[in-house]
């Protein structure tokens, strides 16, 4: 009653009238594929939208999109959500994408409801909903799904957020309904409860502490047959769901930093245990430590930046492989400006790992050692001009993998490119070549050739033009081939709020088995 009595009289009707502000598409796209058998159908719809509702304070943000290939999905692909927002209230519902913490509830599409709240320095928030649609082996139409159980959830947080403390607790319960599929041997109803606590405190003039961890509770099997009793919590150990199948791991980031006026450090440790896993995020690389220093300064009055980033992780962390692999990063990037029309950047990475046996060793080798380098250079060439500006770039990266025990698995890859910009106020030109040189144990492949395009400007900037096209030539102990690609594009604003837009791309591959593929695409749009 109190949030509906300040939606209708906090604020005059006559200082917030209605809006509506947003964008609606619709698009056909055409497919023709000849030599080969097609990738898609032959001709698809897609009709999307984002909106946003304004009134009496409020906002109503939503959005929708609709095809025909909704049909092939047994996952909703057609979805439906808004938010809206009055001061600091902010309510969820339909299918929405909600972050509480890295550890809880991260990015995860729900299909339900929530609320947050951020009164001043403080945040909550409440959401629960549906996290997965229930899938089956579809035994009438002869396609296979991977079988998933009707998957619910409850996620809460509540935090504070101040000039230089701010800490956040969240915690999300999960788990499948059993009812939904019938069960199976590999595949077992599952449930979860996650932890999470974030903490950052700016300390000092110039130094900051960050610490960020969850702790989950995951049970695989929530019906198991299996005996398990504890001494003690006993009501919470029913409440959570907790049986002889639970496993209890942890995942945390803490870190130190300090950033001056032209010079900072960030000292930061992770460790994740080995079956650590959350249903609020959709994926988590676990069973690693790591420990990495990344310095960043800039000098000559900030022409020339750097950054770098160099680190040591490794897997094993309960010594339980019988192995342990260790990988040590090191990574910089810098950009210097020489003058106002010259600048060159640079990058390097270099990935090194190891895997290390606990018993003995196999030849006197790892059984694991390898090297990836990645290195890069950039020069740019600006010549402005009273009516036309020019650009010349120049590229070169190169990348490489050592193996010390096959030789045979080496690659060694170069690539260059060089392109020419020619811009005027109404349209521009550009022109390129290309050189890729990969090298492998069994061989090499070459792929060179060329690119040009152009944009252009018409109707005082109503109707843009583009043309792209370019050819490349490979060159192999299988053969040699060619590769013609050619995209039009046009755009054309009326109106103000309407415009259409055509683009046609058509493709001719000679590498192999001659084959050659035709895409159209015409869509309308409205802005409002």
């Amino acid at each position: 009653m109190k949030l509906l009595y300040l939606l209708l009289f906090s604020t005059p009707l006559w200082a917030q009238p209605l809006q509506m502000r947003g964008g609606l598409q619709i698009r056909g796209i055409y497919y023709n594929s000849e030599g080969q058998p097609p990738r898609r159908d032959p001709f698809t719809y897609v009709i999307s939208g984002n909106h946003q509702l304004s009134f009496l304070g409020m906002h109503l943000p939503f959005s929708y999109s609709f095809s025909d290939q909704g049909r092939n999905f047994q996952q909703p692909f057609n979805r439906f959500g808004l938010s809206p927002t009055y001061k600091w209230i902010t309510l969820h519902g339909g299918y929405r994408n909600l972050s509480f913490s890295p550890y809880t509830l991260d990015g995860h599409t729900l299909f339900g409801g929530g609320i947050e709240l951020r009164p001043g320095k403080f945040n909550v928030g409440f959401a629960m909903g549906r996290l997965n649609k229930a899938t089956a082996i579809d035994s009438t139409s002869g396609q296979t799904w991977v079988q998933a159980f009707h998957r619910t959830a409850f996620a809460a947080k509540a935090g504070y957020d101040g000039e230089k403390t701010s800490i956040t607790l969240s915690y999300l319960q999960a788990k499948d309904d059993a009812g939904i599929v019938a069960d199976s041997a590999t595949n077992r109803p599952a449930a979860n409860s996650v932890l999470g606590l974030a903490f950052k405190w700016k300390f000092l003039p110039k130094f900051h502490l960050i610490a960020d961890g969850g702790f989950s509770l995951y049970t695989r099997d929530r019906f198991s047959t299996l005996n398990f009793t504890p001494d003690k919590g006993k009501k919470l150990y029913e409440a959570l769901n907790l049986n002889a199948s639970t496993e209890g791991q942890m995942a945390y980031t803490a870190g130190l930093g300090y950033q001056g006026k032209d010079f900072g450090i960030d000292i930061l440790y992770r460790y994740v245990d080995p079956n650590f896993e959350s249903m609020g995020v959709y994926y988590f690389l676990n069973d690693l430590k790591s420990l990495s220093l990344a310095p960043k300064a800039q000098l000559l009055k900030g022409k020339l930046r750097f950054q770098a980033n160099i680190g040591i992780q490794e897997d094993n962390v309960l010594q339980q492989k019988e192995a342990t692999t260790r990988r040590i990063i090191a990574l910089a990037n810098a950009s210097y400006d020489i003058t106002d029309k010259l600048s060159i950047d640079g990058n390097y990475s270099n990935y090194s790992s190891n895997a290390e046996p606990r018993v003995t060793f196999v030849q006197d080798k790892y059984l694991l050692a390898q090297t990836n380098t990645n290195y890069s250079i950039t020069p740019r060439l600006l010549l402005p001009g009273n009516k036309f500006n020019q650009l010349i770039l120049l590229s070169f990266h190169g990348a490489g993998l050592k193996d010390v025990n096959a030789e045979d698995s080496d690659i060694q890859t170069q690539v260059a490119f060089l392109s020419y910009n020619l811009i005027f106020s109404k349209f521009s030109v550009i022109a390129g070549l290309n050189y890729n040189n990969n090298t492998f144990a069994t061989g090499k492949v070459n792929l060179y050739g060329w690119q040009a395009g152009g944009n252009a400007n018409l109707l005082k900037k109503a109707l843009s033009l583009g043309l792209n096209t370019s050819w490349n030539k490979s060159e192999s102990a299988q053969g040699k081939g060619t590769i013609l690609n050619s995209q039009l594009n046009a755009n054309y604003r009326f109106y103000k709020k309407h415009q259409l837009q055509f683009r046609v791309n058509s493709l001719l591959n000679k590498v192999g088995k001659t084959h050659n593929e035709l895409t159209g695409e015409l869509a309308y749009g409205l802005n409002f």
